[in-house]
């Protein structure tokens, strides 16, 4: 059913596009019924139709339970068509294709610059002013950054019906993180090569952070010689773990960096009951809270993606201003339900699509070299930058 669809690159001829469109049209009439039966369908109720205990837990752990089975389905399509995949090296080589491009056609990045407001003259944006008080006028205003930073602390929350109010109120979001990586003195040629994690039970329920577990998620990067120097790999445990939980504890700093100490010994300890020996192999450990995903990214709640692809957001349409706030266009996180890449490069094609002037997109670091997504204007009819937004 999903592996049906295919969406033409944009280099194919205009023939050959609209050939494979108009399939993809006619399988979508022909699935149809289908599409809305598995969008109906989350991960937990799927998973709770098998009796075999294994079975039910397993499919608990391979996807998010409040994510709908439509989801998962195109996803196992596109990695089976090759349309997804792992890239070597993560996500740095694309950006820094992405930047290298950029820099081609003469843009110029400037790090360690974070946005403290948009600046607005009735109803349509002027600029933007840094954190330091620097204020940069502009022809139009483009946000890649997180949605809840943008609309409620850079616009002041003054351009928000009440459509776009209730949805951060009411919508479900991805679960906050707490990340653990460790790099170990340890090849793990043992095990088979996958660019996605194993899960195992613990022998006895553990508390980390502000939940009791029972099983543990494990990223083994054997397949990325990039990760870590030769001979030795990667390995990162990623857990749900409670925004508010961390907020109350970083009250104290001194508890704060404990309580993480403490997680990643806990962590490798825990680890050995799989990979026996890994305790002493450990010799680097970093512990990301969803404090400091929040901190690094200026992302609402610290999560990795934004809304979560319920049965209720799936079809919902995405968060936009354009028609209450002149000069301005979004593509957000937290702009529409799932907006990873995938799903935000359509949104920066719409607002190609709608601008009247040109600009070229760029990378932009703050706070202890983030890396986030931003879009600059470049004036037609002048060479120098006119404005730039670095996104939170």
């Amino acid at each position: 059913m999903c592996t049906a669809f295919e969406v033409p690159p944009a280099d194919e001829p205009p023939f050959v596009r609209l050939k494979k469109n108009a399939v993809s049209f006619f399988n979508f009439l022909k699935y149809g019924r289908s599409f809305r039966k598995w969008m109906n369908v989350t991960g937990e109720v799927f998973a709770n139709r098998f009796n075999d205990p294994l079975l039910k837990k397993a499919f608990m752990e391979i996807w998010i339970p409040e994510f709908s089975m439509l989801s998962m389905l195109f996803t196992l399509a596109w990695l089976h068509k090759i349309d997804a995949g792992y890239p070597i090296g993560g996500s740095m080589p694309m950006s820094k294709a992405l930047e290298d491009r950029y820099r081609e056609l003469g843009g110029v990045i400037n790090c360690s610059r974070k946005v403290d407001r948009i600046l607005t003259t009735d109803g349509r944006t002027t600029g933007i002013r840094l954190v330091d008080g620097t204020e940069i006028s502009s022809a139009r205003v483009i946000s890649a950054a997180d949605g809840h930073a943008t609309l409620f602390n850079m616009l002041d929350g003054k351009f928000l019906d009440a459509k776009t109010r209730e949805q951060y109120e009411r919508w479900p979001t991805f679960h906050s993180l707490l990340f653990v990586s460790l790099g170990v003195n340890r090849k793990f040629d043992d095990l088979p090569v996958s660019v996605s994690w194993i899960s195992f039970p613990l022998k006895e329920l553990v508390l980390i952070a502000d939940k009791m577990r029972e099983r543990l998620p494990v990223h083994i990067y054997n397949q990325d010689p990039t990760m870590a120097p030769e001979g030795k790999t990667t390995v990162t445990v990623m857990l749900g773990s409670d925004y508010e939980y961390w907020k109350k504890i970083a009250g104290d700093p001194a508890v704060y960096v404990q309580k993480k100490d403490d997680i990643a010994t806990t962590i490798a300890r825990l680890l050995e009951q799989r990979f026996p020996g890994i305790t002493g192999q450990v010799e680097v450990t970093d512990v990301a809270t969803p404090l400091t995903f929040e901190r690094y990214t200026g992302n609402w709640k610290g999560p990795f993606e934004g809304w979560l692809i319920t049965r209720e957001e799936l079809p919902a349409p995405d968060i936009r201003l354009e028609q209450e706030l002149k000069k301005y266009l979004s593509s957000l996180h937290y702009g529409e339900a799932g907006d990873a890449l995938a799903r935000e490069a359509p949104a920066f094609i719409h607002i190609e699509n709608t601008s009247q002037e040109p600009y070229e997109w760029t990378r932009n670091t703050f706070a202890e070299s983030t890396r986030v997504w931003s879009v600059v204007y470049l004036d037609a009819l002048e060479t120098n930058l006119k404005m730039l937004l670095v996104g939170l």
